[in-house]
């Protein structure tokens, strides 16, 4: 059974609430009353989806930092039609939960930033340091093209597999040409919010996994360039806003919002431990007649 459940609200805040207790009566929110994460931005960044929860991957649990997990989710919202112009930044977020009573804010977490960006593909910073043994409680992306907000947002759950948080993102648009908008397939690892060295999607669908799957990119530090694979893919512009990412076995499916289309599928390279990857299926639901 859960002893812990989180949430997040419309201003951006995350929630963590107390189920240990046998008495559902005395279930209560849980690091004194405050938020988990208290967002200080002042464009309200609204969590509509729902948080998902993994052990850490690089942090030993023990008695000092229990429970020991990762809360990862983004903000967006696209329920109106005023939301469809929204454009202001969202953001997607990997918080520890080491079980301090305390409400960690955007300075507790290290910015993770696209280091390459094409009409295409993305990278994150593979080596970016969170230090979790000293003052960094988790990671940020702001969700930005070219460094302008254009509107991208997060609105569908994410899926983990293996040290990997799989999301999608959309843009939305009203021109009725583009079915809706467009938006990212993005994999990152949960640990800082970062690029596999290697790849994990099939970028260009040849069914291989190789150096076409990457990119070349310098990182801090270094003075020559490094093959990277991607965190993000584009979603082709005729497929519309992509829905939430679904893996079953070595393929992760998306479904668009342009009317009558098929999931469609990306081949993922092999995991020898591939872990929890949340919902295998879904339904469609039909309004009554």
């Amino acid at each position: 059974d859960a002893d812990r459940a989180y949430a997040g609200d419309t201003e951006g805040n995350l929630w963590v609430f107390d189920l240990s207790d046998e008495d559902p009566y005395h279930w209560q929110v849980a690091n004194g009353g405050e938020p988990l994460f208290r967002n200080t931005r002042v464009d309200p960044q609204p969590i509509t989806v729902k948080p998902t929860v993994v052990r850490h991957p690089t942090v030993s649990s023990d008695a000092t930092n229990a429970p020991n997990v990762m809360v990862l989710f983004g903000t967006g919202r696209l329920n109106t039609e005023d939301d469809k112009s929204d454009t202001a930044v969202q953001t997607f977020y990997g918080i520890w939960d080491h079980g301090e009573p305390t409400s960690m804010e955007l300075d507790d977490l290290v910015a993770q930033e696209f280091v390459f960006e094409d009409e295409n593909t993305r990278i994150t910073n593979p080596s970016l340091e969170v230090n979790y043994e000293g003052s960094d409680y988790g990671w940020y992306i702001d969700l930005l093209t070219d460094t302008n907000p254009i509107g991208e947002r997060v609105v569908s759950d994410a899926v983990v597999r293996g040290d990997m948080i799989f999301f999608n993102t959309v843009i939305p648009t009203e021109d009725p040409c583009e079915y809706g908008g467009t938006g990212w397939m993005m994999s990152v690892r949960i640990e800082n919010g970062g690029s596999s060295m290697s790849p994990v999607v099939d970028q260009n669908d040849d069914g291989l996994f190789n150096n076409e799957d990457t990119s070349e990119v310098t990182l801090a530090g270094d003075s020559e360039k490094t093959d990277v694979g991607h965190s993000g893919k584009k979603v082709e512009d005729d497929e519309g806003l992509p829905g939430g990412p679904a893996i079953v076995g070595d393929k992760l499916f998306t479904r668009g919002s342009k009317e009558g289309e098929q999931p469609k599928d990306t081949a993922l390279a092999p995991v020898t431990d591939s872990g929890p990857v949340g919902r295998l299926s879904w339904e469609q639901l039909f309004p009554s007649q």
